[in-house]
């Protein structure tokens, strides 16, 4: 594995729980931490396994799924560039009760906890701003639990658009339809159907390569509503 001193920007300087880090510091993480490339499909750690380092993804896309006993896999959420992932070996040597894959080839910098957990105590706003992130994921876990509770497939379905159309009408599904439909408490064969539904509707269109043109927003705001 390769320094983590990435250029325009290094992996360190990109995740927000170093904010605050002057260089100095800043380079005494970089000076710990590894670069790792993995390829799509790559497994970074399974449920069971035993986990000693913090990840933090530079480059790629990386999801986190829950699998129950009859294999039906659950995608939690999906990290980009910036993000972390692994945190818990800082606290624990618990088995993980989560898998991470790799769907984006990834750059990952590596960190033993065992060296993270001494810049940690050395530098204790660290410990602070990971809880604040560990919070903010837990917040919208709830909100996605409640979602799928209370809203309809039409709502949850246009509620996922609406944002990914926040700034452009035209925009790329951020992953495959599986696992975008797992994320919204849906079968695969059902997301499929619902955006062919709004195809034929005029409010979409979909196109090759996962690309989505929005239509008409108006009636795709008054499906969440309804």
């Amino acid at each position: 594995m390769s320094s983590c001193n990435h250029k325009p920007k290094s992996c360190v300087e990109i995740v927000p729980i170093f904010d605050g880090l002057n260089a100095d510091e800043l380079m005494e993480i970089v000076n710990i931490a590894h670069a790792k490339r993995f390829e799509k499909g790559t497994m970074i750690y399974s449920m069971g396994d035993i986990n000693h380092a913090l990840y933090v993804l530079y480059e790629g896309k990386i999801k986190i799924t829950r699998t129950n006993s009859s294999g039906k896999e659950q995608v939690i959420r999906v990290l980009g560039p910036g993000e972390f992932l692994g945190e818990f070996a800082l606290f624990s040597e618990m088995e993980l009760n989560e898998n991470a894959e790799v769907i984006e080839t990834a750059t990952v910098c590596v960190i033993q906890s065992d060296e993270f957990r001494k810049m940690v105590e050395k530098h204790p706003s660290i410990s602070f701003k990971i809880f604040d992130v560990l919070s903010r994921r837990l917040e919208k876990a709830e909100q996605t639990i409640e979602d799928i509770s209370l809203k309809s497939v039409n709502q949850r379905i246009s509620e996922m658009l609406l944002k990914l159309f926040d700034e452009e009408d035209t925009v790329k599904l951020p992953m495959n339809k599986g696992d975008i439909a797992s994320q919204l408490g849906m079968s695969k064969e059902s997301f499929s159907r619902k955006l062919t539904e709004l195809e034929n509707m005029g409010i979409i269109k979909q196109r090759p390569q996962k690309m989505i043109h929005l239509k008409d927003r108006s009636n795709l705001e008054r499906l969440l509503e309804s």
